[in-house]
């Protein structure tokens, strides 16, 4: 069980599973962390004990379809009060676009979240509506809505599995290749 903390303040490591080592993988990705796909996933699960505290994490906690588990399991016990969005790339060592803020737990059970957000550098000030049947996500109303849209021209994302012969013929174009 995660140790108890009243407040905590943290901008923990923000590392994707699949560009660790083997140790790191065993380490901090198996047993009940197995499921994560981030570092920063991994420490918002250890600091669920707390009563509030100010997080610094990659803006995909609140947007990427890899973080919903980690934000169902967050929102079911505490609530955003205030919200810092950076548009700008905030730190030397990585491009993530970064967002900070400060939480408290829940003292009643809410499907819904309605956060004072700042965005930087703008100092632009708007209120952000994160809803559980959206899944916690930034957007997610409007995410819902795309997702549930017929595909009638049939435009999909080109994965690694496309790449394999079989029954589809592309024409691509490439730049800025490297050997």
């Amino acid at each position: 069980m995660p140790q108890k903390y009243k407040f905590v303040c943290t901008n923990p490591p923000y590392l994707h599973k699949n560009k660790t080592t083997k140790e790191i993988k065993e380490k901090f990705f198996s047993g009940r962390n197995s499921n994560f796909e981030d570092l920063y996933q991994v420490s918002i699960f250890s600091i669920l004990n707390c009563e509030e505290g100010i997080i610094i994490v990659p803006l995909n906690f609140l947007c990427a379809e890899n973080s919903k588990k980690i934000r169902g399991i967050f929102f079911e016990k505490f609530e955003i009060l205030k919200l810092n969005i950076f548009s700008e790339q905030v730190f030397n060592d990585t491009t993530y676009n970064v967002i900070s803020f400060y939480f408290k737990r829940k003292r009643k059970i809410s499907g819904e979240n309605i956060v004072d957000t700042t965005i930087y550098p703008e100092n632009k000030k708007i209120k952000l509506i994160l809803e559980k049947k959206f899944g916690w996500q930034f957007g997610g109303e409007f995410i819902y809505k795309i997702k549930n849209v017929k595909n009638e021209l049939g435009v999909f994302r080109l994965t690694e599995d496309y790449l394999k012969s079989g029954e589809y013929k592309i024409e691509i174009s490439l730049q800025n290749i490297k050997n």
